[in-house]
């Protein structure tokens, strides 16, 4: 039993999470037909740090306020200190969301962005919530789960060291994957005092806010990521960014649905600079 051992105050605050996943579950409104729908879901993985939690909330802000994902939208925080006032991230939960998002989306039309930020290894991210035991994640189980909710259309961002390591398996003719880093490589800012991690903060808190395109968003981060990894002597954590074939050719209609929610703002220099990020980090799955 996850509660065996327990103090009085961790089962009441257990005993709530059933309520808390519920009332989340149901503020996810059906999808308008006719139109492209966005739903955005957010896991913050490991409890022991706040950034992660601050990661996610930054990032749902983001879309809820900027890109209308306002009831489109949750949020499954593993937070030492929020276990009172929003559901935890287990691969129970993941999977209800997942399934009540498949349910409320149009599986032709719309979109998840699902973005996960926590602690990686090789092929895994953790899910930690002393004192409740958690299975990690992999790709494969990712996957498979968004497949079996009946979620065509995703973009998933995972912010994470050794992130590159799920693309191969999370990839798919519909599905857009980018990573905090290359598959052998560290990614960095996941600190006790910051709000967002170096590859949160570039992506989701600069670079989203001043393109259209998710292509655009993406060389802005990697060159941001870039300049700061290099003032610090850190050792380049080479982001990555994966399209589907088939998701190559819709994601241009996809994103005017959800840009358009807010005016463009370009920054020159960085406009210019971008021509100079090699190709090579942007493939095309078949």
């Amino acid at each position: 039993s996850p509660s065996r051992g327990l103090g009085d105050v961790y089962k009441r605050q257990l005993y709530e999470q059933p309520r808390l996943l519920q009332q989340a579950l149901n503020s996810i409104d059906p999808s308008v037909l006719g139109q492209t729908d966005w739903y955005f879901m957010g896991v913050a993985g490991f409890a022991g740090q706040d950034v992660f939690r601050s990661e996610i909330m930054h990032a749902r802000e983001l879309f809820d306020v900027r890109f209308g994902t306002s009831g489109h939208s949750l949020s499954l925080i593993n937070n030492t200190y929020s276990w009172t006032d929003e559901p935890i991230a287990t691969k129970t939960s993941i999977l209800q969301g997942f399934k009540k998002i498949g349910q409320q989306m149009n599986t032709d039309e719309d979109v998840l962005l699902l973005t996960l930020s926590s602690h990686g290894n090789q092929d895994i991210l953790q899910l930690e919530n002393t004192p409740v035991e958690m299975d990690n994640l992999d790709a494969v189980w990712l996957r498979d789960a968004l497949d079996s909710a009946g979620i065509r259309w995703r973009v998933v961002v995972i912010s994470a060291c050794y992130s590159g390591s799920f693309i191969d398996d999370l990839a798919s003719p519909t599905t857009v994957v980018i990573t905090a880093s290359a598959a052998e490589k560290m990614s960095f800012g996941c600190t006790n005092t910051a709000e967002m991690t170096y590859f949160g903060q570039a992506f989701f808190a600069e670079s989203l806010r001043e393109n259209t395109s998710f292509t655009d968003a993406f060389k802005d981060t990697r060159l941001r990521i870039q300049e700061r990894e290099g003032f610090m002597g850190f050792e380049p954590s080479e982001p990555q960014m994966v399209i589907g074939s088939l998701m190559k050719t819709a994601l241009p209609a996809f994103e005017q649905a959800l840009f358009n929610q807010r005016p463009a703002l370009l920054n020159d220099n960085i406009e210019r600079n971008k021509e100079d990020i090699t190709s090579e980090t942007l493939l095309v799955v078949e």
